[in-house]
């Protein structure tokens, strides 16, 4: 499948190794059988983003230096606005992301997941879209805050910890076939909803929706 992911150091923890987190972005990709699929990552200090694209799924890993810190943006998605060229996906949303802020995926046509690193705050956001299309699971730990858009995929986390099992997942998958967000099956690890902007800042996270339903304004 398409997807991000990415991983967020503590200060005083154990470093990012010089793989990065190549093994996370191979964990998206499994179970691709089209040949354009595509995976990158870059490390930046402290963080790492990755993105993996195939088929008829667009986006990418773009950073850029602004004020002696960088910007970084990781994304994948379907999209219908026609100034988002799909060669320069990830440039065309950094852009978008230094001129509106966050803000900007409340204006997006289309569905996505996005990764949005700003040095100048030290700042991660997540965002999720309007009906969670592409799935984004999150993990808050001791020594990093790692996400991926697979459960597989953090658990591949170049900084190694131990999920443990949720019985009541268990009696969740097996009397009703599903587990409610934003639980998972592992207890270190949560789902993010949909329409969500999520903020992570010195050891503190946020949530905002952007979006609901609303159908007495279809």
């Amino acid at each position: 499948m398409s997807g991000i992911c990415g991983v967020l150091a503590r200060p005083g923890g154990p470093p990012l190794p010089p793989s990065g987190i190549d093994a996370m972005c191979r964990r998206l990709a499994i179970g691709a059988t089209d040949a354009t699929s595509v995976c990158a990552t870059v490390s930046l200090g402290p963080v790492a983003l990755g993105a993996s694209t195939f088929g008829r799924h667009q986006g990418g890993v773009a950073h850029i230096s602004r004020d002696g810190h960088v910007v970084a943006v990781a994304v994948v998605g379907s999209f219908y606005d026609q100034d988002a060229p799909r060669a320069a996906v990830p440039e065309h949303f950094l852009a978008r992301y230094l001129e509106e802020g966050i803000g900007f995926v409340e204006r997006i046509r289309g569905e996505a997941v996005f990764a949005v690193w700003d040095g100048r705050s030290d700042t991660l956001h997540l965002t999720t879209d309007r009906f969670r299309f592409h799935s984004l699971y999150v993990a808050d730990l001791p020594e990093q805050f790692v996400f991926a858009s697979r459960i597989g995929a953090i658990l591949a986390s170049p900084i190694p910890f131990r999920a443990t099992l949720r019985p009541e997942a268990i009696v969740d998958a097996v009397g009703t076939s599903i587990i409610p967000t934003p639980a998972t099956a592992y207890r270190e690890i949560s789902k993010v909803p949909p329409a969500q902007r999520l903020s992570h800042r010195a050891g503190a996270t946020t949530f905002a929706t952007y979006w609901d339903i609303d159908f007495r304004n279809p």
